[in-house]
């Protein structure tokens, strides 16, 4: 936390840093070896009309004189196109299926341990009692890592989106039972949030996936 912006708090995450050393590295290769090659997928336009909506979303405060901060401003970008980024850079440094699969595994180990663990101290925290009366957060720990409770449900229903997906495509009996713990984990912890935009972002996501689970699977 670096500072704050009306109650929220302005947040630099780590990973941030990491990910655009990554990608700084990733483009001196390529300018070293006297090219630039870039992976081309079918989410390029999508992700490219991401970037600059989410740019103009930092744009808006200071063209229409909206209170703004800038540390705010560049903490919320980054926070928007952080998934975005990733892909682009896993897209274009995985060089084969294994790769890409140890990189899936350990991104759902990291995150399904992250969101137990989370549940987990909050349920304890607050009991049985709370689920439908308390407004949950995301403490890890002692330590808040959301600043509020939509920031966590966005968290929440992109990973619990890939985990059903893989839960759905999986057919070992083993990753069927910790990906549909996993999955079940952060449905309920959605709900418990009470977050509009969240409950919006999960009924989205899964009428996506239904429409395109053939292709999917």
């Amino acid at each position: 936390v670096v500072g704050y912006f009306g109650e929220k708090p302005v947040r630099f995450m780590l990973a941030d840093f990491v990910l655009f050393l990554i990608l700084l590295i990733w483009l001196s290769k390529m300018l070293v070896r006297g090219g630039f090659y870039w992976a081309k997928t079918r989410l390029d336009i999508p992700f490219i009309l991401l970037f600059f909506i989410c740019l103009l979303g930092i744009l808006k405060a200071p063209i229409f004189n909206y209170e703004s901060s800038i540390l705010f401003n560049i903490a919320s970008f980054l926070n928007w196109i952080r998934f975005m980024l990733f892909y682009f850079i896993a897209d274009n440094l995985v060089k084969n299926e294994q790769q890409a699969k140890s990189l899936i595994k350990i991104m759902i180990i990291g995150v399904g341990f992250v969101v137990i663990a989370m549940f987990v101290q909050t349920f304890i925290t607050y009991g049985a009692s709370s689920l439908f009366s308390i407004r949950w957060g995301g403490r890890l720990f002692s330590h808040e890592i959301f600043g509020y409770p939509n920031g966590l449900a966005v968290f929440l229903v992109c990973f619990f989106s890939i985990t059903f997906v893989f839960f759905l495509s999986v057919r070992k009996l083993a990753y069927k039972l910790v990906l549909g713990l996993l999955a079940a984990v952060e449905f309920m912890y959605v709900i418990f949030l009470w977050s509009r935009g969240g409950y919006l972002g999960l009924a989205i996501a899964m009428m996506t996936i239904t429409v395109i689970k053939k292709k999917l699977l």
